[in-house]
């Protein structure tokens, strides 16, 4: 399990800043992987930890063999004091 594509960036909405991460999962094995926790770490300019989030929206929620989800999490940064994220998965079955 890697993952092979993610961006990120601010954005508003109804008066609050987000920052979201998006990307894809990609299962390299030859069975489907499910259950796949990942945890996203959100760092300030100065590379202190801001923010974790351990609550992916994973789709679909079971990779299939050789297959890949797309995943999304976000947190609130009110200040934008979100630069940069670094993303671990942490365990699959």
């Amino acid at each position: 399990m890697k993952i092979i594509n993610s961006t990120a960036d601010h954005y508003d909405y109804n008066g609050t800043t987000y920052y979201y991460v998006a990307g894809y999962i990609q299962n390299s094995a030859d069975s489907d992987a499910s259950n796949v926790k990942m945890v996203v770490t959100f760092y300030d300019a100065s590379g202190n930890v801001v923010a974790t989030n351990g609550t992916a929206y994973i789709k679909p929620a079971t990779i299939p063999a050789t297959g890949q989800s797309r995943f999304y999490v976000k947190f609130e940064d009110p200040n934008n004091e979100i630069a940069s994220y670094n993303v671990n998965i942490t365990s699959a079955q």
